[in-house]
């Protein structure tokens, strides 16, 4: 079963993209000093443990807080890749798979997300194999997430240009975001602080993309220290 990994794509979401919307950059020092605080709702505790439940009551707000609060935690890994994912590749490569194949990959997806509960590729593929094992609303409550993150980061800029740019926490997260806009990339290029995405703008209706990756470069230049 050949499986593309683009990201469900849900109509009402494409609204995001048709306007013009409100957006701020990420503010760092707010964000570590609300998920520090324990009166906070954003604790981050308390939020990463509703997160990980999928629990589909979480705001926006707490959705900001929780993905840039990330680059806070011990195990942030911007440019880590999932310690099974040859195994992975390997069953979702298959032109077809058997029962317990596919229950192989909701276990090996579910082992990524304690890796990196953020890794969006991870939570797409997990919603659509719980979908496939009968297991619909959970499915749902997964996907409800995964929105809820990429909502996160189209809230973060507009994408027009590196000063106005999406902010990532990974640059991988930017294909999760061009792949709920239905657009794929001619090539990307470093500008600055911010990868250059560009796009065929006879397609899309627009020649590029910004994406924000600070964040992850400097975790990168301090791995180098």
């Amino acid at each position: 079963m050949k499986l593309k990994t683009a990201l469900i794509l849900f109509l009402s979401f494409f609204t995001l993209f048709a306007q013009e919307i409100e957006f701020s950059k990420p503010d760092y020092n707010s964000i570590e000093r609300n998920i520090k605080d324990k009166n906070s709702e954003f604790y981050y505790p308390v939020l990463i443990e509703k997160f990980v439940k999928h629990d589909t009551l979480i705001t926006a707000e707490q959705y900001h807080h929780l993905y840039y609060g990330f680059v806070f935690d011990d195990s942030y890994n911007p440019y880590g890749r999932f310690s099974k994912d040859k195994e992975l590749n390997e069953l979702l490569g298959k032109e077809k798979l058997t029962n317990e194949e596919i229950q192989s990959v909701v276990s090996l997806a579910d082992l990524a997300l304690t890796e990196n509960p953020f890794d969006m590729e991870m939570l797409n593929i997990l919603s659509i194999f719980k979908d496939m094992i009968g297991d619909h609303e959970e499915s749902k409550q997964i996907a409800v997430n995964l929105i809820g993150l990429i909502r996160a980061i189209v809230e973060s800029g507009n994408g027009k240009e590196c000063q106005t740019a999406y902010h990532v926490i990974s640059p991988r997260d930017e294909y999760a975001v061009m792949g709920i806009m239905g657009i794929s990339s001619l090539g990307q290029s470093l500008i600055g602080s911010c990868d250059l995405q560009r796009l065929d703008e006879e397609k899309y209706g627009i020649s590029r993309l910004f994406f924000d990756i600070s964040k992850p470069f400097k975790k990168l230049s301090d791995s180098f220290k």
